[in-house]
Order: structure tokens, then C-alpha cells, then sequence
């Protein structure tokens, strides 16, 4: 049986875990399917980087916080940061 302080560091690795795979997964989706998009026109493939562009910007701080979590509350599953998850 598994006691509830065990669930609880189960859980609190196992949710940043998915959080982050999650924010690699929609981020790589989004990008190749942009790149993907481009023709041989040079007009629509400059606004294609730029939203690849302005993709990456939007999208890379809150993988890095998410690796980042992550990496903190499996280091340290009693630390101050699981709490936020719960």
C-alpha cells in the first residue's frame, strides 16, 4: 500500500515531468509545422521565420521554468516548490 507522504513525492516528480514533456511536445509540434508551412516564395517564408521566431520567444521561457521546476522538485521533493502543485 502505498503510505500518503509516497504518493506525494510520486506525484510531486511526476507532475513537472509531464508539464515539461508536455511544453517540448507543443513546442516542437508548432515549430515544425511552421517550418513545414513554407513555400518557395520568399515573402511567405520570411513571414514564416518570423513566426517561428516569435514562436521560440514565447514558447522557450516557459520550457526552461518548466526543466527548471522540474529539475528542483526532483532534487528536492520536499522543498518549498511542491506545494505550488498540490
Amino acid at each position: 500500500m502505498i503510505m500518503p507522504t509516497d504518493a506525494i513525492k510520486i506525484i510531486s516528480v511526476l507532475w513537472p515531468t509531464i508539464c515539461t514533456s508536455a511544453h517540448v511536445f507543443i513546442t516542437t509540434s508548432i515549430i515544425s509545422g511552421l517550418l513545414r508551412t513554407r513555400t518557395g516564395s520568399e515573402g511567405s517564408n520570411k513571414i514564416v521565420n518570423r513566426v517561428v521566431a516569435v514562436s521560440l520567444e514565447s514558447q522557450l521561457p516557459a520550457t526552461i521554468f518548466a526543466v527548471a521546476a522540474m529539475t528542483a522538485i526532483a532534487s528536492n521533493p520536499k522543498g518549498p516548490l511542491v506545494p505550488f502543485i498540490m
